[in-house]
């Protein structure tokens, strides 16, 4: 093993040692985890950049055909911008390079270039050309989503486009004027009404997502505690969660209004009690048919600690710390049951999939693939690698080693076309 990489390994284990936990084999069940990734990933994930777009491709099957038939009509399979932007995370979050700055020049163009082509000059949303205006704006939670990734990449990249996106647009203006403002987002009893609309009773997951996908544009429009206060009073007060599901289905839409309540910089209500199920799900036998579900339980715990800190005053902080004790104690048995799922979803060329056996054709409502191909996909790989491992490691308040070897980024530099 390299010596940057037995470095962070002797950190972790002094750490967890510091913490009285080396007896528990929480060492050694990380190490066994880690056994889940190897650098052929990297290659992969290079592969499928587009140097003529400047974006990512979703998946191989993308990438090799020119069109798809989805829903019974034809679609270009092009580079699109929430994998654009997850390969960007994935390459950071696992340390293959140490910022976006990292990044090679030539890419960072192609990526700038590729985000302000779907900028729409006169609403400042984003559209893909093999999608189309009146498909994506029929689909909230995907041009949400796009708007949400766009400013990120900007962000994250150091560069402005050249006009207002629409979060830009609303947060200025008065809701009065004529800008193209959805019509639920330019009043208060208009945003009721549309939270109404949803099932929260048996169909908490499309609506807690829906909301998550949006929350750039709520905050725009400076709806937060419109927000904040419905969903505290549709939650079940005795556990602390939202709808009538229970196991991962419950966490999972737990994970998406969490999300919601951070963006929005709002506490999220009885955090004690749904830590609870969240932790229940960590070691759960329950078959995990989405890498979504062993992820969102950490990823949930990670913000349920998050949240506690950044907006619980003295007494938060205190319950994270609490906290990421109580977790600690199940960490051996959490991290042993979720590499047994996660490895499930591995491919034979170390990518990860989003069902245990093929990838999933569409993405919020749009087609990004071809249906049953057992194949591996940005969104999933990111998942199973930085988004599983961040989440952990910070909900454990543990050191983070590096996914991959030290040759990982000279791999995905000599494998990428630029």
């Amino acid at each position: 093993m390299a010596i940057r990489q037995e470095k962070e390994w002797n950190k972790l284990y002094n750490r967890i040692k510091e913490r009285g936990a080396q007896e528990s084999g929480l060492y050694e069940a990380i190490r066994n985890y880690y056994t889940l990734y190897e650098d052929d990933l990297i290659a992969w994930l290079a592969g499928l950049y587009d140097k003529n777009t400047g974006g990512f491709y979703y998946s191989n099957s993308a990438k090799q055909n020119d069109k798809v038939e989805f829903k019974g009509e034809k679609y270009d399979l092009l580079p699109d911008i929430e994998s654009t932007h997850q390969a960007m995370c994935l390459l950071i979050s696992t340390g293959v390079f140490k910022s976006h700055s990292d990044l090679p020049e030539k890419m960072k163009e192609g990526i700038r270039r590729f985000a302000t082509s779907l900028l729409d000059k006169e609403n400042g949303f984003f559209y893909h050309p093999q999608w189309g205006k009146e498909m994506t704006d029929a689909r909230q939670p995907r041009r949400g989503r796009d708007l949400m990734w766009a400013g990120m990449i900007a962000k994250n990249l150091g560069f402005k486009y050249p006009y207002p996106t629409a979060n830009e647009r609303i947060a200025k203006v008065d809701k009065n004027e004529s800008i193209e403002i959805p019509d639920y987002l330019k009043t208060e009893d208009a945003f009721r009404k549309y939270l109404d609309s949803f099932n929260w009773a048996t169909d908490s997951y499309y609506a807690g997502n829906a909301l998550a996908a949006q929350v750039s544009i709520i905050v725009a429009a400076g709806l937060e505690d419109v927000a904040a206060d419905y969903l505290g009073s549709i939650q079940d007060k005795k556990i602390g969660l939202w709808g009538e599901q229970r196991g991962y289905m419950a966490i999972n839409t737990y994970l998406k209004i969490s999300c919601l309540y951070d963006a929005m910089k709002r506490p999220i209500p009885n955090v004690k009690k749904a830590v609870i199920s969240v932790l229940d799900c960590a070691t759960t036998d329950e078959v995990a048919d989405t890498v979504c579900f062993p992820y969102n339980v950490w990823y949930s715990l990670c913000n349920i600690s998050k949240n506690l800190i950044t907006h619980g005053g003295d007494t938060g902080r205190k319950e994270a710390a609490e906290l990421s004790s109580q977790i600690l104690q199940n960490a051996t048995r959490a991290v042993i049951a979720s590499k047994e799922k996660v490895s499930t979803f591995k491919k034979t060329d170390a990518s990860f999939s989003y069902m245990v056996r093929r990838t999933s054709p569409g993405s919020q409502g749009m087609p990004v693939a071809f249906d049953n191909t057992n194949e591996g996909d940005i969104n999933a790989s990111l998942i199973c690698t930085g988004g599983i491992c961040e989440n952990m490691f910070n909900a454990l308040s543990l050191p983070m080693p590096p996914l991959f070897s030290d040759n990982a980024k000279q791999l995905f530099l000599d494998t990428v076309e630029l």
